[in-house]
């Protein structure tokens, strides 16, 4: 009934009444039945669909006992109450018998009577839904089947499994249940990780890589966050699947051969590396990117502990111009191959190299994956990438900015968070561009606010995706449009460890072929 009706509410509540009224005397035991079922519902907080259940046995019941018998069952009560009823005003004896015939035959009407109290309790939890605000219904609570389904998810993943059918696997969403994927589709178009801690940051950096290996794709690490175990687990990872592994970093080891032409800074601190491309009595093989990945091999730039900190940032910046020159020349051959390229730490490389580097991702190619704890970095990826994992922050700022990319809400203003116009104002969508109407006394604030974000868990984490459209890869405000998944877990998985090296030959390495 629309809202604007003269006289709604009596309306509304006499045909309540009546509803009430023939409900007692037609169907009592479906009425006690449904307000059980809508009481357990409200109680329990469990979603509509357990009242399937109660359905699925009223009509097995039905069928067991016969659909002819059950009709019959049900409408002897129904009958006796409508012949008591013509004799209501005979006497004060016949009133008596209108009690007795309203629960004449009700074992019978049991069957029937299942499935419309689950019918009643289910339209009541409709009717009460469409007539509650958004913000004040209240939070589903996890049934067996959700439980069920998050311990399964949790279990495999502390099995080492992190392939999905189309991407890796991150966590566990505690809201499904189910685990938290990201596909290789939506990583080409570039992923930034993010938060306050180091070890976080580069947890799903290492999934994603795990997952890219598996599948045999090219991969192109550039560690300049210094991890220690970094480089055993890509060895573990290469070895269990056979993939070539090439590092460099080391003196005597590989010496990397940029395919584009490197500038007066870049070669410079290409020389004062000792695994440059120069060549010397006794040099290590050289090795070029485009190698890597006609080989499908993993390579590994130990960039951390080569020296100075801005001449690894420089490297840094020459090995993603690399990359992305070398997947759009590729490209442009006709060739669209895949892969993976992740940063362990953006902040000090060149933000044109890395905005080249993410532009050159592509859905069925390369993803490029960016990682990092800085601020400033972080805001400056943020626009240019397809998907973002948001681990805990300490910076309210880019809190509030990465709250944005996760679409709005309609809340009442009392209801607003204090700094809300502060913090928010320069970056929600004004009402014009937003698609719902915003009503009188409401205002739109991100879907998860800044201060979730500073408040997430450790191993919580907000994965968020859909935030690039259109070939031109322009940027648009996080909406409807826009997947979140709000709550999700990091479980620890196992990384195949790394292998006895047999007779002191090591690991496969890709070579210069002669």
């Amino acid at each position: 009934m629309p809202l604007g009706t003269p006289r709604r509410g009596e309306v509304l509540a006499a045909v309540a009444a009546t509803a009430v009224a023939a409900g007692v005397l037609f169907a009592p035991l479906s009425l006690i039945l449904a307000a059980a079922f809508h009481a357990v519902s409200k109680v329990s907080r469990w979603r509509p669909l357990w009242l399937w259940a109660l359905t699925a046995c009223g009509i097995v019941w039905v069928l067991a006992a016969g659909p002819g018998e059950a009709i019959a069952g049900f409408g002897h009560g129904a009958a006796a109450t409508a012949g008591a009823l013509s004799h209501i005003f005979t006497g004060p004896a016949a009133v008596a018998r209108v009690g007795a015939a309203v629960y004449a035959g009700g074992a019978g009407q049991l069957p029937l009577a299942l499935i419309l109290g689950a019918g009643a309790a289910a339209l009541a939890w409709w009717v009460r839904w469409m007539h509650t605000d958004e913000w004040d219904v209240p939070a589903a609570r996890p049934g067996l089947v959700h439980i069920g389904r998050r311990r399964r998810t949790a279990a495999s993943q502390r099995r080492g499994r992190v392939l999905t059918r189309d991407g890796a696997c991150l966590g566990v969403d505690t809201v499904t249940g189910g685990p938290a994927a990201l596909s290789w589709r939506k990583a080409g178009g570039g992923v930034l990780l993010t938060g306050a801690s180091e070890p976080a940051v580069l947890a799903p950096g290492l999934r994603l890589t795990h997952a890219a290996i598996r599948r045999r794709k090219p991969v192109i690490v550039v560690d300049l966050a210094g991890d220690t175990g970094l480089p055993d687990a890509l060895a573990g990872i290469c070895a269990s699947v056979r993939a070539p592994l090439c590092v460099f970093g080391a003196a005597d080891g590989l010496r990397y051969e940029p395919r584009v032409r490197p500038s007066a800074e870049q070669h410079a601190a290409l020389l004062a590396v000792p695994w440059g491309p120069r060549p010397a009595p006794g040099a290590g093989t050289g090795v070029s990117l485009d190698e890597v990945v006609r080989q499908r091999a993993v390579a590994l730039f130990a960039l951390a502990g080569t020296g100075p900190r801005d001449v690894a940032e420089v490297i840094a910046g020459l090995v993603a111009a690399d990359v992305a020159a070398l997947y759009g020349c590729l490209r442009r051959d006709g060739i669209a191959p895949d892969g993976l390229c992740w940063f362990t730490e953006c902040d000090g490389v060149d933000p044109v190299a890395l905005a080249g580097l993410a532009a050159a991702g592509s859905p069925t190619g390369l993803a490029p994956v960016l990682a990092t704890t800085v601020p400033r970095a972080a805001g400056g990826l943020a626009g240019r990438v397809n998907a973002v994992v948001i681990h805990r922050l300490a910076d309210l700022g880019l809190a509030g900015e990465l709250a944005t990319l996760t679409g709005t809400t309609i809340v009442p203003m009392a209801r607003a968070p204090a700094p809300a116009g502060a913090e928010y104002g320069i970056h929600l969508p004004s009402p014009a561009e937003a698609s719902p109407a915003v009503p009188f006394g409401t205002m739109l604030v991100p879907l998860v606010p800044a201060e979730r974000l500073c408040a997430l868990g450790r191993g919580d984490f907000v994965l968020v995706t859909g935030l690039t459209a259109g070939p031109a890869r322009g940027r648009r405000p996080g909406g409807a449009g826009v997947p979140v998944r709000a709550r999700c877990r990091v479980v620890s998985a196992p990384v195949p460890g790394r292998p006895a090296p047999p007779g002191g030959t090591g690991l496969p390495v890709v070579r210069r072929s002669a």
